[in-house]
């Protein structure tokens, strides 16, 4: 089973992005008695790497269209983790 499949399992209200971004899926939180999806800032990121933008263009993209969109008390929550 797919850990996009057991969160479907356990929180089946929450808003997933897309498969592309299964990679960036890193689990879920309580947020006002609502869990929500975590995912990797970064990963989403490089995924939109992969697609062929630039870091500069995936980073814009990720934020006003996926960090920024608000879906609804299920939106998922994006960690943006610093490495020491």
């Amino acid at each position: 089973m797919t850990f996009r499949k057991l969160l479907a399992e356990i929180i089946p209200e929450a808003l997933l992005l897309p498969e592309e971004f299964d990679d960036a899926l890193m689990g879920y939180t309580d947020q006002d008695e609502t869990k929500v999806a975590i995912y990797s800032a970064e990963k989403v990121v490089e995924a939109l790497q992969q697609d062929g933008l630039s870091y500069e263009d995936a980073y814009e993209y990720y934020e006003f269209n996926i960090a920024g969109a608000y879906m609804g008390r299920n939106t998922p929550l994006f960690l943006h983790a610093e490495n020491p």
